[in-house]
């Protein structure tokens, strides 16, 4: 029994003594940030978009605002990329390996100094993006800014440093998390029925992100599915004229509707794809 007992309290110890925390490591997470994330997409001459980012952290945010990224389908090169004042270009394309198997990419921005960082209850605005693609619904992440951001490696297993590793990953703990709008890839194949589809589970998506809001809501989804039913019937029956007549009224509505029960985030997805869908239809 004494030996039983004695291996019992040393597994106790040695339980005790792993690390497992932030605290343990002397370290603090940079995901102490609430924010928002309002995007702008205007159409270029040249067939590309143009996102414009701007970053909106909440009084309730504990750290500065020190990282800003946003996933990304289609590929990026820095020049496609200006950040807003203060800030620089951290990178056009970090590509991680999620536990699951799946690839995400992002475009990452990176404040300068101290001093630009986006504080609690402020707003920074002019983190653009320019590619040819499609509106649609990404994720971003943001960091905070700490000086005790980095552990130090000696003394710490290799088990422990796994759960380090983890503590840090921006993807799982280490960031705020949350969805905006960002570049899918446009398709090879114009399939219009499909597009119409396509933007029918958007505009879902983006009534259960609270993009579409407020009292009669449910009425406006309503509404516009039955533009989105429509002009996909008439896809359907050849009628593609019909069919762009009915996109046309869906936007029309959707310009009734905006800062009513639109933000922007929702109008310019949803305005954006139905604009090329019916570029597609006359063609």
């Amino acid at each position: 029994m004494r030996t039983l007992t004695l291996g019992v309290m040393l597994i106790c110890v040695s339980a005790q003594a792993a690390k497992t925390t932030p605290e343990d490591f002397g370290i603090e997470l940079q995901n102490k940030v609430t924010a928002e994330v309002l995007v702008s997409v205007l159409s270029l001459p040249d067939d590309r978009l143009e996102y414009t980012y701007t970053v909106k952290s909440s009084t309730l945010s504990q750290q500065d605002v020190l990282r800003f990224n946003v996933q990304v389908k289609v590929p990026v090169a820095k020049t496609d990329m200006t950040p807003a004042s203060g800030w620089f270009v951290g990178s056009a394309g970090i590509e991680r390996k999620l536990d699951e198997g799946s690839v995400k990419t992002v475009v990452l921005w990176n404040g300068e100094d101290i001093s630009m960082l986006i504080k609690p209850g402020r707003s920074l605005a002019g983190f653009k993006l320019m590619v040819k693609s499609l509106p649609g619904i990404q994720d971003f992440h943001m960091q905070g800014y700490t000086d005790k951001d980095m552990a130090e490696a000696s003394g710490v297993s290799e088990e422990e440093m796994d759960v380090l590793g983890d503590l840090q990953d921006e993807f799982k703990n280490n960031s705020f998390k949350g969805k905006t709008i960002g570049p899918d890839p446009v398709p090879e194949v114009i399939n219009l029925a499909g597009l119409v589809e396509r933007l029918i589970v958007l505009k879902h998506q983006a009534a259960s992100l609270g993009w579409i809001f407020g009292p009669g809501a449910d009425g406006i989804v309503k509404s516009l599915d039955a533009k989105l039913d429509a002009a996909k019937a008439s896809v359907a029956r050849g009628q593609n004229k019909t069919a762009a007549g009915q996109m046309n009224a869906f936007i029309n509505e959707l310009q009734a509707q905006r800062s009513k029960h639109l933000d922007d985030n929702a109008f310019f997805l949803l305005k954006v794809n139905a604009e090329f869908i019916i570029g597609k239809l006359g063609s």
